[in-house]
């Protein structure tokens, strides 16, 4: 046998190679960090999901509270209005939460919700213009009509929104 100088390693006798799990440790590894990132993402997605939701009831709570705030004073005037001839001191009907929550309203509230609330801003707006505080509309005239009416259609949202109507007057006093 001739020596050239460099060693050949040879296998030992009984040496045996490695098992297949062992070539398959990285592959398994990989698999469990896929795994642990797609449950991650579900579980992050679900939270996020959770989160806006509860988000979203809040404010559909919140912008039907704001707007049946708003109709209760709102109905109250005009009942008020429809009793005595003009607003006394109770002053001008706002619209300032209907303005800005109807967009709210419009997406999450009912047909029934929405046309009841809508109808009687409607009114409230044909109406309030044509009263004021200390200038009477006397009794039978088509404005305190309206705002009776008015009146109505404020109970009618109040009631649909979950509210107590508002005790409407049995009949229009003379002015005052």
């Amino acid at each position: 046998m001739e020596e050239t100088g460099a060693a050949v390693a040879e296998p030992k006798a009984g040496a045996r190679e490695k098992p297949p799990l062992r070539r398959l440790d990285g592959v398994l590894n990989g698999l469990f960090a896929l795994v642990g990132v797609v449950i991650g993402g579900i579980v992050t997605f679900e939270v996020t999901w959770w989160q806006n939701r509860e988000t979203r009831i809040a404010d559909d709570r919140q912008a039907t509270r704001l707007v049946a705030q708003e109709i209760r004073a709102d109905t109250t005037k005009l009942l008020f209005a429809y009793e005595y001839g003009h607003f006394g001191q109770n002053g001008p009907t706002s619209t300032k939460y209907w303005d800005s929550e109807a967009p709210i309203l419009a997406r999450n509230v009912s047909s029934d919700i929405w046309n009841a609330a809508s109808a009687f801003y409607i009114q409230l707006q044909t109406v309030a213009p044509s009263l004021s505080q200390n200038r009477c509309v006397a009794p039978g005239t088509a404005v305190r009509t309206y705002a009776k009416q008015g009146g109505n259609l404020g109970n009618q949202a109040l009631t649909s929104l979950g509210q107590k109507p508002i005790a409407v007057p049995a009949s229009a006093n003379p002015c005052k």
